[in-house]
């Protein structure tokens, strides 16, 4: 790609990080029309996979569907580690985790990434493959840095726990040392350590608000340990909290949660520590190609 489509394509990539998307958008597709080639199409497929499509008026649409349709092209013309990862996260993100983890092992077969080894998890870890996804996390502990160690290891901890494994002593004690209260809290659960996991369930609430479905193993606990005044306690102060939402449908659900065993286990039984992707730059020819945030 010669200087100018390179400096366009820059600017384009200015442009969509300062939110000037419609801008961006317009450079992207110019660039694939006046030289169409792996970088404009990956790009243009990038742009689609973090943005929606936007017109002059700033109205947006769905942009999933045209970021798959720049991917298989470029992917045509040659199959990067870039754009499958790319691709991956267009999959993950509209439900289709088979198709995500199957492209984010490409990715890593194209070059051994700790984000691409970690997605690939991510994605087995959302389909119930708790064994496949454990040994993707133990792949990315291998590359990962000291940044996101914990995060990893986390993830590799659940993974074992829920395919119904017994974590190393080595693991759980580093787990012990670099988890917050709500991984160590959920962690102790799955691990059918009622007992710790009561102790973490207050540090547990202090670092994040908790979904409401995770209120049921809060709930579940407090109440098999005699603990019915704080269980109520606890979902009474959410209730309060969600009323001024307006969120209606999960203030029943917490009502059901007191008010039904069955329900309530059901619930608790169900729920999974979530997990999120690691996140990079696909764009090609981008000075912020390789940075890796989890969120």
């Amino acid at each position: 790609m010669d200087s100018t489509y390179r400096d366009i394509n820059r600017q384009a990539i200015l442009y969509a990080d300062g939110g000037e998307l419609y801008r961006a958008q317009c450079l992207l597709r110019q660039n694939v029309k006046r030289h169409r080639c792996l970088t404009t199409l990956n790009n243009l497929a990038v742009f689609y996979c973090e943005n929606n499509a936007v017109d002059q008026n700033e109205r947006e649409r769905d942009g999933k569907w045209l970021a798959l349709h720049y991917f298989e092209q470029a992917l045509a013309l040659e199959p990067t580690d870039k754009t499958f990862f790319a691709a991956a996260v267009v999959h993950y993100n509209r439900g289709a985790f088979a198709a995500a983890a199957d492209c984010f092992e490409k990715a890593f077969e194209k070059r051994n990434t700790e984000a691409a080894a970690f997605n690939c998890g991510v994605a087995q870890y959302r389909m119930g493959e708790y064994p496949k996804a454990a040994a993707c996390f133990a792949k990315a502990l291998q590359l990962c840095g000291k940044n996101t160690r914990a995060d990893v290891l986390i993830a590799y901890a659940f993974a074992i726990v829920y395919a119904g494994s017994r974590l190393p002593a080595s693991v759980a004690a580093e787990v012990e040392s670099n988890a917050d209260d709500y991984a160590k809290f959920f962690l102790a659960y799955a691990s059918g350590d009622d007992a710790k996991a009561v102790q973490y369930i207050k540090g547990a609430e202090a670092h994040f608000c908790l979904p409401t479905h995770a209120y049921a193993v809060v709930t579940e606990l407090l109440l098999q340990h005699g603990k019915t005044e704080q269980a109520n306690a606890d979902v009474q102060q959410e209730i309060e909290s969600l009323k001024a939402q307006k969120a209606y449908g999960d203030i029943r659900m917490l009502h059901r949660l007191l008010a039904d065993s069955s329900y309530r286990n059901a619930q608790a039984q169900a729920y999974r520590y979530p997990l999120f992707l690691m996140r990079q730059c696909c764009y090609m020819d981008c000075p912020t190609h390789g940075k890796t945030i989890i969120r």
